[in-house]
């Protein structure tokens, strides 16, 4: 068996509910302890066994310095996850206000007592694989790696640090049978997603006000969690990383695209993470990005059949063609907001409107590289000259391959259309120098 001792616990912290009503069979010593910790004194907990193979076994997975199991969670724990790494930063903060924004640890024990006398917090571990973290594992590894070390102390400099403190909740007397039943409940709620932990951090400042220039747009993006399904939002904050990822033409200069842009979310977020700096450089094409998509698939079938027969290639009809749903609409909330003139809706829809992000993309060519980035001529005037062939190109690569979600996580696809569109400025170019020099003579 396996003692914690926590000392210094004030009563105020603590909370003792018994509550045999909600297993059907549970065990006569049933009850909750809810405690708010100070996490350096959760860390500086002592650990104390009959057996000390038991702290040092292979077979069980344990906190690095408070020894607590972490077998019955459910889950292993990567800690280089942009949660986690959310998780961390919010404790390094040193704000007083980590309990607010971690919902704690959960662990289960054979024993748990609070003398508050002595104010002293006991629980006890007899088997690793029953007793331990149940959920909160994450939170409790950071917690256990990082107060008390040289970057905890660091954080603390030049500011006057608050308390950071963590809820922790001990559950004794369970059946044996319950615990896979709570490990389950507790680790099955919908992980709160990276970008949400960004809002949290205020990240998205600097996009917000880009769209408050406009006004109704800001409320049309999410920028929490499940807001377009509560509330009915178009868009969410992770499309707008999307398209000004296809943008980037620091991190994507030609040689690399940014296919990931279109298959991962996940990439997307990870990559403001530890790019941010790209990004904030490109909040100028911001509302543009948004036109400039509904843009494309307004004149998708337009550009397809301006092309159409002139090429060789002899493709059917738009309409026909597995690009096209018919049937279908396509409504529109910011092209018709920023351009006077333009649909709001039109009577087709695009199989996947990720067949535009490579058009979108070729626009990287027309992205100035200074510090603060801005187009070096109009990119709906550009759109309006290449598109055509960008379309022709794309569609050719989509009769080849025939799954549009294969086609466009291909490299050569997104390249070819860069490409086409560079080599239209550079011809653009050189004809404007051989006019320019027929003038001068």
């Amino acid at each position: 068996m396996i003692t914690y001792t926590i000392k210094g616990v004030p009563p105020h912290a603590i909370k003792v509910t018994a509550d045999k009503d909600l297993f059907d069979a549970p065990a006569d010593n049933y009850a909750v302890l809810d405690a708010r910790l100070d996490v350096e004194v959760l860390r500086s907990l002592e650990v104390d066994t009959d057996d000390p193979e038991l702290l040092e076994s292979d077979t069980v997975a344990r906190t690095k310095n408070t020894k607590i199991s972490l077998e019955p969670n459910p889950r292993t724990q990567n800690l280089k996850t942009p949660v986690a790494k959310a998780i961390k930063a919010s404790l390094l903060r040193r704000d007083g206000h980590f309990h607010h924004l971690n919902r704690g640890v959960l662990l289960t024990a054979g024993t748990f007592n609070y003398d508050n006398k002595t104010k002293t917090l006991t629980w006890s571990e007899e088997d690793p694989l029953v007793h331990g973290d149940l959920d909160g594992a994450h939170t409790l590894r950071i917690i256990d790696e990082t107060v008390g070390t040289k970057e905890w102390h660091e954080a603390a400099k030049g500011k006057k640090p608050r308390k950071q403190f963590v809820g922790l909740q001990i559950v004794r007397g369970v059946p044996f049978s319950e615990i896979p039943k709570i490990a389950e409940g507790r680790n099955s709620s919908v992980n709160v997603e990276a970008f949400a932990l960004e809002e949290l951090a205020q990240s998205f400042e600097f996009i917000k006000g880009k769209l408050e220039e406009y006004p109704g747009l800001r409320e049309m993006v999410a920028f929490k969690q499940n807001e377009i399904r509560n509330d009915g939002k178009e868009m969410d904050v992770v499309y707008i990383l999307q398209l000004l990822t296809l943008l980037d033409n620091v991190e994507f200069d030609g040689d690399d695209q940014p296919y990931m842009a279109y298959w991962s979310r996940k990439k997307t977020v990870n990559q403001f993470i530890e790019r941010r700096e790209n990004y904030h450089r490109l909040e100028n094409l911001i509302v543009d990005a948004l036109g400039l998509k509904e843009y494309i698939v307004a004149n998708f079938e337009l550009w397809y059949n301006t092309t159409d027969g002139k090429t060789g290639t002899q493709k059917p009809r738009f309409r026909r063609t597995n690009e096209c749903e018919n049937g279908k609409t396509t409504s529109f909330v910011v092209l018709p907001l920023i351009m006077d003139g333009q649909p709001t809706e039109i009577d087709y829809a695009l199989s996947s409107e990720g067949l535009a992000m490579p058009i979108l993309a070729a626009l990287r060519t027309i992205v100035s590289h200074d510090e603060l980035a801005d187009w070096t001529q109009d990119p709906y005037d550009l759109l309006d000259e290449i598109g055509p062939v960008l379309v022709d190109a794309l569609t050719d690569a989509l009769a080849a391959n025939r799954n549009p979600v294969v086609t466009l996580k291909r490299k050569g696809v997104w390249s070819a259309l860069y490409d086409k569109a560079r080599i239209h400025l550079f011809e653009a170019e050189r004809k404007k120098k051989r006019s320019g020099r027929k003038r001068s003579r």
